[in-house]
């Protein structure tokens, strides 16, 4: 199996730290039985530990691993990483409901508890969750899962038809990335609400609307 090089500009190559994580869930994903190709299981094992990625590798370094990084993770999820932590410079293109993370990626389906339970272990491991947590919150009410995802740095959002946007995270991942990249988007009107973790979470009427 052949990896073509991706023709990459400087700026959107992801992180040193984001790079290891994106290693650690395809670790993940051979330890979970989720990749049956020999060739893919070879490169993926073949991969630095994501602790070796963040504390031994130079950025150029963890550019070129990033190479066959990008390459697996495109064959498993049909999904560029590149593609998808561009995707809010295109905001004609999105509509329906989404999370986004803050390793750049824009998870899109039919709802977002479906869309947790159709990422269970990128959501699990992106967002540093306990397993026994996150099963245990699959089997209450959607919204504590939701709630749980929230919780830990993960951005809701929903695009009307008429594309007003809707965004919901707490104020900590407002103030640590998801502020600045709200602000990125270029949309009708977009409504943002901060949440207060300590407080009871009932869905789009929880939290503040703040002017952004």
């Amino acid at each position: 199996m052949q990896i073509i090089a991706q023709h990459i500009k400087e700026e959107d190559y992801p992180s040193t730290d984001d790079i290891a994580s994106y290693a650690e869930a395809l670790k993940l994903y051979v330890m979970e039985g989720e990749i049956q190709d020999k060739e893919l299981v070879r490169l993926v094992s073949n991969l630095p530990e994501p602790n070796v990625i963040r504390k031994r590798l130079s950025d150029q370094e963890a550019r070129i691993l990033f190479q066959t990084i990008g390459y697996v993770w495109k064959k498993i999820t049909k999904k560029s990483i590149i593609e998808d932590s561009k995707v809010m410079a295109k905001p004609d293109t999105l509509e329906g409901n989404y999370w986004l993370l803050a390793k750049g990626i824009l998870l899109n389906g039919v709802n977002h508890y479906s869309i947790i339970k159709q990422n269970f272990e990128l959501f699990r491991t992106l967002l540093g969750i306990n397993a026994f947590a996150m099963h245990e919150k699959l089997a209450a009410q959607p919204n504590e899962l939701i709630k749980l995802i929230l919780d830990h740095g993960g951005l809701r959002v929903f695009v009307s038809k008429d594309k007003r946007a809707y965004f919901q995270l707490t104020d900590e991942t407002y103030s640590k990335w998801g502020g600045k990249k709200i602000r990125k988007y270029a949309f009708k009107k977009k409504m943002v609400k901060l949440l207060d973790k300590t407080r009871p979470y009932r869905g789009w009427e929880s939290g503040i609307y703040i002017t952004i």
